[in-house]
């Protein structure tokens, strides 16, 4: 784990999830990476190495496979609604 990665859990995400929330003393605080660490970790209470690296790296797989699914659907649903209407005259 590198520096900033420490940094973010001693400083930021192993607080109370309020104060870790509005404090902004360094750039190093990205707030919604905060969180969703402040989440991986249980509030911090149970902290190691993978759950912080697995923020960064899983949290995103599954935000932006829900990005994907959600879109699918959107593309699904607009198409069946405008062919429904040319393929029933």
């Amino acid at each position: 784990m590198r520096y900033d990665e420490a940094y973010t859990f001693i400083v930021y995400a192993s607080q109370p999830l309020g104060q870790a929330l509005v404090t902004y003393s360094a750039p190093n605080n990205h707030l919604f990476h905060t969180l969703l660490v402040h989440l991986t970790t249980f509030g911090g209470t149970y902290y190691s190495e993978w759950l912080i690296r697995f923020t960064q790296r899983y949290w995103v797989l599954l935000f932006l496979s829900a990005h994907d699914i959600l879109l699918f659907l959107e593309v699904y649903f607009t198409f069946s609604y405008l062919l429904d209407g040319l393929l029933v005259e």
